[in-house]
């Protein structure tokens, strides 16, 4: 096997690593998730020095990441000194943070990255399908994996405990296929990725999740209408919008499982007011904010939030909105410092996807923004960003990709960018 073909198989070796971890955490028992973390940051620290990273990688070019892992840090110091609920989870927060910072060395781990992202998500997709098509399937494979889980159902939470963690794993799927399908239409595999693309809609329609559907088909709208230099984008964007509300307004009247989908936002909109739409998010709310009105400036530490329903048993482990958790887990002063971190890697990400020339460059950009605007939507509305590993992981992704592809830019056009990015050079 020569260098190039080890290079590969290594790399390979650690996105297998993290997408387990990230994708399939139910099916993985907890020590060996933590050997798959430990094994694919160890490999990708020796992947990057093989590749020149003390030598080539100025420390200024990568403050963004820099900083990223300084608050990944804080949260485990947090979580540690305040006997959090998840100080593994919080490692594995800190590991991913100083992976990302490695993997900027190059950009041709990206391309890699979405393409197993994709094929490992599908399972997910044609899974939720199959069994919506076949529901007696559904009884033994929860028998077999998760007997005592409640909130496994049927198709809508399909090979998942949950049909939130459903709606995720699909929805990431979608951003990622749909963005290498409309930004990467030369590639090899751009018809296959479309047919995914819609496969990933399709499973996602059937989990009935609405933020899910909601925010990633706003993310990808927006980035494509926002970003893209194709004159007729906006007739396309309609006929597509128009051609896909007629194919489910028929489908509904067939497909019982298309109908439960429409049944929920149709509730949705006939709602009076906020609380008979958010299940019960507001009791969530308002808990944090009592919490952090006991510790306004440094909260009462990463991963303490911890709510009990009223019937006394069931319990929730994040507030369904990242403001509220970030007030009630770390106060003003490390909600203010992951907000701030925030806004300037999605304001990095969108000025560098304006400058890019470059259409490979452009094109992960453009995924990136779409995985960012995607996770802090859902995660500041009704959701969470840090609250799992499959939340803050395809974001420090998208975080990496734009750090990366920065770096990239700054090594091939040096004197395009030399002027235009000094704004930007302390954070990216």
């Amino acid at each position: 096997m020569n260098s190039e073909s080890q290079k590969r198989l290594t790399l390979r070796i650690i996105i297998l690593c993290f997408a387990s971890y990230c994708f399939f955490p139910q099916f993985i028992p907890e020590k060996i998730q933590l050997g798959l973390l430990l094994l694919g940051t160890f490999l990708a620290m020796a992947y990057s020095f093989k590749s020149g990273f003390l030598t080539e990688v100025k420390l200024q070019n990568i403050s963004l990441l820099l900083v990223w892992v300084l608050f990944s840090l804080f949260a485990l110091v947090s979580c540690l000194t305040h006997h959090g609920l998840r100080p593994e989870l919080t490692l594995a927060l800190v590991l991913f943070a100083i992976v990302m910072l490695f993997a900027s060395i190059g950009t041709g781990w990206i391309d890699e990255t979405a393409w197993i992202c994709i094929l490992l998500l599908s399972v997910y997709s044609i899974s939720t399908i199959v069994l919506c098509v076949f529901p007696d399937l559904y009884a033994p494979i929860k028998a077999a994996f998760f007997p005592m889980e409640v909130n496994a159902t049927d198709y809508r939470s399909g090979l998942t405990t949950h049909y939130s963690n459903n709606g995720t794993y699909n929805a990431l799927g979608f951003i990622i296929a749909s963005c290498s399908f409309l930004f990467f239409k030369n590639r090899p595999k751009h018809k296959i990725i479309g047919v995914l693309a819609m496969v990933f809609f399709v499973a996602l329609f059937l989990t009935t999740k609405r933020a899910h559907l909601m925010f990633s088909i706003v993310a990808v709208l927006f980035v494509y209408l926002a970003s893209s230099s194709n004159k007729g984008r906006f007739g396309k964007a309609l006929l597509v919008a128009v051609i896909t509300l007629g194919v489910i307004e028929v489908a509904s009247a067939y497909i019982p499982a298309i109908a439960d989908t429409i049944a929920r936002f149709t509730d949705t909109f006939a709602a009076n007011n906020l609380d008979d739409v958010d299940s019960g998010r507001h009791l969530l709310w308002d808990f944090a904010l009592s919490g952090w009105e006991r510790s306004p400036i440094f909260g009462n530490g990463w991963t303490t939030y911890f709510y009990v329903w009223a019937d006394g048993f069931t319990t929730t482990i994040i507030a369904h909105n990242e403001l509220y958790n970030l007030l009630y887990e770390t106060g003003i002063v490390g909600a203010a410092f992951a907000i701030l971190l925030i806004c300037a890697s999605l304001i990095v990400t969108f000025y560098l996807s304006i400058k890019s020339k470059s259409i490979e460059c452009s094109g992960h950009l453009k995924t990136s923004l779409c995985l960012q605007i995607f996770a802090l939507i859902y995660g500041f509305s009704s959701g969470s960003l840090f609250g799992s590993q499959y939340y803050f992981m395809p974001y420090l992704l998208a975080v990496g990709i734009t750090v990366s592809v920065s770096l990239d830019l700054r090594a091939s056009m040096p004197s395009e960018l030399s002027a235009s990015n000094k704004e930007v050079s302390s954070v990216g």
